[in-house]
């Protein structure tokens, strides 16, 4: 039941509505009617709205912003993007990083703590329902990155394509004539939009620059972590692979590839030379590379307005928007 009211709980236990708020609250309540509260809440959907009574004009004033923690921390900078941008507009963020494979309880807070709006930062298999239940709650669902085709919730795409195009032609225009890729396949995830553009934008670089595409430097990996950069340059140097350079989708990935040429005694940029995605450690790394930055204030001052233009109307038709990257040639 949609907009369930703790009196509907009451109703379908057949307790007083004191007994249901115990409960909810933490309250001593006996055995007995405590299951008969939760399986109410159960069946009726019931979220508790713990800012109901903070409420003036039915905003909270509040932007929800939602993430899958990763060790990738270019999904910290896009919610401190979406953070500076809700602060210019006059509103406050409330921030959650999930460690759960499953999100409903993450949403459900969302739901309780009524937030005007909520911005999902590239969670990839949040389950359809999930995001309904939000929009029937009457909350505007922005996404990022990593966006599904819903109707009425928006999307902030990264111009990944485009970030990756430059970032291999930046590697050949300083003398690589064999740049290899190294990422994950785009068949990796049910949603790949972000695995896609990248590899695109890899195959786009070397028709433009009239290289052709020699399929043995292409290194598919199982994820984005360091040990998956390793596995790659292990793979490609085992396999006697012929490359000057290599173009990672991910910094990380960067960097154990790099780990593992130190090893060999094989030099970057000397003998190899690297190109990173996402530009967050690739100034760390030593020596610095060259990496795709993205533009974390533009996505959140995006992100925020189409939040908040929803807000206002409701019916408006799902809208795109794409964000271009910078190149940082190092």
């Amino acid at each position: 039941m949609a907009n369930s009211t703790m009196s509907d709980v009451a109703k379908e236990a057949g307790v007083a509505l004191t007994t249901v708020g115990r409960v909810i609250n933490g309250g001593y309540v006996s055995d007995e009617k405590r299951e008969r509260v939760l399986a109410a809440i159960q069946k009726l959907g019931y979220v508790p709205n713990k800012m109901a009574r903070s409420l003036k004009g039915g905003e909270s004033k509040l932007i929800g912003v939602f993430m899958r923690f990763n060790t990738n921390q270019v999904f910290v900078s896009i919610a401190n993007g979406i953070s500076k941008a809700v602060e210019a507009a006059g509103y406050n963020t409330f921030v959650v990083t999930s460690y759960r494979r499953d999100v409903s309880q993450d949403i459900d807070e969302f739901i309780s703590r009524k937030v005007d709006a909520l911005m999902i930062i590239s969670i990839w298999d949040i389950d359809v329902a999930l995001i309904e239940k939000v929009q029937n709650a009457g909350i505007p669902v922005v996404m990022i990155e990593r966006c599904l085709e819903i109707p009425k919730v928006d999307g902030v795409y990264i111009n990944d394509r485009d970030g990756a195009k430059t970032a291999v032609k930046g590697m050949i225009r300083k003398g690589a004539v064999k740049p290899a890729f190294v990422g994950l396949p785009i068949s990796a995830l049910p949603h790949t939009y972000v695995e896609r553009e990248r590899y695109e934008g890899y195959l786009a670089a070397l028709d433009e620059m009239n290289i052709e595409v020699n399929e043995s430097r292409i290194c598919f990996t199982d994820g984005y972590g360091l040990e998956d950069g390793r596995m790659a340059a292990e793979k490609l140097i085992s396999g006697g692979v012929d490359f000057d350079s290599v173009f990672c989708t991910s910094d990380i990935l960067a960097a154990g590839l790099m780990q593992y040429l130190y090893e060999k005694n094989i030099r970057v940029p000397d003998d190899v030379m690297i190109a990173g995605y996402d530009d967050t450690i690739a100034r760390m790394l030593s020596p610095q590379i060259s990496s795709v930055t993205l533009d974390t204030d533009r996505i959140g001052v995006e992100a925020v307005s189409m939040a908040l233009s929803r807000i206002k109307a409701p019916e408006l038709p799902r809208r795109e928007v794409r964000v271009d990257t910078v190149y940082v040639d190092r």
